[in-house]
């Protein structure tokens, strides 16, 4: 997908975050499936990604703490856990302006999830930013890659729905530009539902002391944020031999 990669893509000795969306499928269009349902607005979403164009992925909701009364003696493990400050893995909005941190958290993704909604946002993030002719290439690589039935890395928690809208626009309205920066909006919603539910279960591991398991120490990925040579040190340690197979 070099298309699609900004300046300055750089190899192991020197890694940068933006290659770990690098994901090259087969350069063949979505094989046929059923009849798209016409009369569905495929940008009737209302998805909240007003962020979109200032983060780096931005458009991610943010967990709120709950509230509690110092009267509320009688706390399960389960919200002490929600309690807790989890520093850049509180929320994927925080995580991804730490690539350390993210590194690590794709990494717990490889390892013990689906994979298919983390790379699928990696990849449309990259993808709304290419200008026309680049966005209707991959649009179709995309779309046959994630979303068609069948698909090597299908979203499981995107209806057949909208993958027909996506298909409808690609047949009949591929010449704009605008149409396709936002054409995978509702699927990008449903992957950042499975992404915060697997950010939670890796909330609850690290509540259990176990996130050392999958990076290293609070300490190190702090000193990291400061610290670019540590950072890329966190990164190859931990995540390109996962992502290896995917690259």
């Amino acid at each position: 997908m070099n298309d699609l990669l900004p300046p300055g893509h750089v190899g192991h000795n020197n890694i940068d975050i933006n290659e770990l969306s690098h994901i090259t499928p087969p350069g063949t269009p979505p094989p046929p499936y059923p009849a798209p349902i016409l009369g569905q607005d495929i940008f009737s979403s209302t998805l909240n990604d007003q962020a979109l164009m200032t983060d780096v992925i931005p458009g991610l909701p943010t967990f709120q703490q709950p509230i509690m009364s110092m009267e509320e003696d009688d706390v399960s493990d389960q919200e002490i856990g929600q309690l807790e400050d989890h520093g850049p893995f509180q929320s994927l909005s925080r995580l991804w302006g730490h690539h350390a941190h993210l590194a690590v958290f794709i990494n717990y993704v490889l390892s013990n999830s689906d994979p298919s909604s983390l790379l699928f946002y990696l990849v449309t993030d990259l993808y709304k930013e290419g200008n026309a002719k680049e966005m209707k290439k991959w649009a179709y690589e995309i779309h046959s890659s994630f979303l068609v039935p069948g698909a090597p890395l299908r979203l499981h928690n995107v209806d057949e729905n909208i993958a027909n809208e996506i298909d409808d626009v690609l047949l009949k309205e591929s010449d704009k530009e605008e149409i396709l920066r936002k054409i995978f909006w509702k699927a990008r919603s449903r992957a950042k539902e499975e992404l915060n539910e697997q950010l939670m279960h890796f909330q609850q591991k690290r509540t259990a002391g176990l996130a050392t398991i999958f990076g290293p120490t609070d300490i190190s990925l702090d000193e990291s944020i400061s610290d670019k040579a540590r950072e890329t040190k966190i990164i190859e340690t931990y995540l390109l031999p996962k992502m290896e197979p995917y690259l």
